[in-house]
């Protein structure tokens, strides 16, 4: 029995790589978001404050309430600032700020076309939504109207509206 164990543990483990953090290390932390619990994201960057055990470590990341709290190491990556990388995209974004719009469009240079996989229609209810995103949501369709990037259209399939706050 061990050692059909521990044949099985080697062949699990062959293709794993051993992470570890020593204290002040910069790291990213994937967490389940309040609203939805199947929704993840990576946060940060927080700052290891301690090594708790081989697999938990004591992580402070400022801007949350608990400020201080144990993550395993499966939830736990590096963080690698790029600033070179950043300035180097900032001066792309300058030298051809003539090509990049604030405001959407269409290209005439590419075409896409979307495969169905079945002709059999997924419709779902749509999201429940406050006035205030109503009139948000009204004024944006009526925006990408004229702009010309959508169309009135008549389909079966259909998906809800899901808003996010445009990032800073």
């Amino acid at each position: 029995m061990k050692e059909c164990q521990l044949k099985r543990k080697t062949w699990y483990d062959r293709d794993v790589v051993e992470r570890k953090f020593v204290e002040g290390d910069l790291v990213m932390v994937l967490v389940t978001s309040k609203q939805n619990k199947l929704e993840e994201n990576w946060i940060g960057p927080g700052k290891v404050l301690s090594r708790i055990s081989e697999t938990n470590y004591v992580i402070d990341l400022p801007g949350r309430r608990d400020r201080s709290t144990i993550y395993h190491v499966n939830l736990l990556k590096p963080y690698h600032r790029r600033p070179e990388l950043i300035d180097e995209l900032k001066q792309v974004f300058t030298k051809n700020k003539d090509v990049f719009s604030p405001d959407p469009g269409t290209t005439h240079l590419m075409r896409m076309d979307i495969e169905l996989i079945s002709d059999k229609p997924i419709k779902t209810k749509p999201y429940r939504m406050s006035p205030r995103q109503i009139n948000i949501l009204r004024e944006e369709i009526k925006r990408l109207l004229e702009l010309g990037v959508i169309e009135i259209g008549q389909s079966d399939y259909t998906s809800p509206l899901i808003f996010s706050r445009k990032p800073k």
